[in-house]
């Protein structure tokens, strides 16, 4: 265990007890290890692979640990254990090259007939974690509300909870740093639409900028009805050009509902979040 593992995440200090998980996953791991194009080595000085002298090298540093967390905690072992610093990648070896060869053949790492044991394996979910209307309210607060200073730790200074836009032309070494790229990116949703027309707290209309076989608009609506509660609306409005626009609507229609209908809830669910007078960012998270 490193001195930082273990101030910063004292929880993992201590490996868990589990030696026939590990032997289980000592024997998969291995067995995997094989079918890639990497190394693997011990402290040894043993290496296992199937990658040559010059492919990514993943470095048991504490074996024993490493395979009791992979055994006992499936799906979170093999992160603590890089946390406690029981494995890395080698010295000349990026971890994101290391990991790649993995996310690639990630559904056949495990052998089919093991796969279908995994509902003995996985610890069920708790009936009071399961997402019906009350249990994802507090599953979305367990995972949110938490202080800033944990987001701060590892977001930009933007606190932007999604991805950022690097540059394709550049190269890894060259690239900007992530909060210019977060910022690329904010700007270019932004460029996305233009006001095209606001009444405060009644109306926002968007008209947008990118790039369509037509016209299109999206408003936002605030109403209040008789008994006094809000109302919120959304209209989205499309003036088709041409046969290209047609086509184009009638293939996007049928996505609209839940488009639209997941940002109207996300937008809902914050406003209803919200003390009296209190304000608050929406950050849509689309592709361009």
């Amino acid at each position: 265990m490193t001195v930082s593992a273990a101030v910063r995440w004292p929880s993992i200090t201590r490996p868990p007890r589990a030696p026939l998980a590990a032997t289980i996953a000592r024997l998969l791991f291995e067995r995997a290890v094989h079918k890639i194009p990497v190394r693997a080595t011990y402290p040894g000085g043993a290496s296992i692979g199937g990658g040559s002298p010059e492919s990514p090298a993943f470095e048991l540093v504490r074996p024993r640990a490493y395979f009791a967390r992979l055994g006992r905690d499936s799906k979170i072992g093999f992160g603590e254990a890089y946390m406690a610093g029981d494995w890395r990648a080698a010295p000349g070896t990026d971890l994101a090259d290391l990991l790649t060869p993995f996310a690639a053949r990630l559904a056949s790492l495990v052998p089919e007939p093991l796969q279908r044991l995994r509902t003995i394996v996985d610890q069920r979910i708790p009936t009071s974690h399961e997402n019906t209307l009350d249990g994802s309210r507090d599953n979305v607060r367990a995972h949110y509300d938490l202080s800033n200073d944990l987001f701060g730790s590892f977001l930009d200074p933007t606190m932007s909870y999604s991805a950022a836009w690097f540059h394709e032309s550049e190269s890894v070494g060259a690239a900007m740093g992530l909060e210019e790229a977060q910022l690329r990116k904010i700007d270019g949703v932004l460029d996305w639409w233009r006001v095209e027309d606001i009444d405060d707290r009644h109306l926002l209309r968007l008209r947008a900028e990118m790039r369509l076989p037509g016209l299109a608009w999206l408003g936002l609506i605030i109403d209040a009805d008789d008994q006094g509660r809000t109302l919120f609306r959304q209209r989205a409005l499309f003036h088709p050009r041409g046969l290209a626009g047609h086509l184009y609507w009638a293939m996007v229609y049928p996505f609209h509902g839940f488009v639209f209908g997941g940002m109207q809830r996300n937008i809902a669910r914050a406003a209803e979040c919200l003390p009296p007078g209190g304000t608050t960012t929406w950050q849509p998270t689309g592709a361009r």
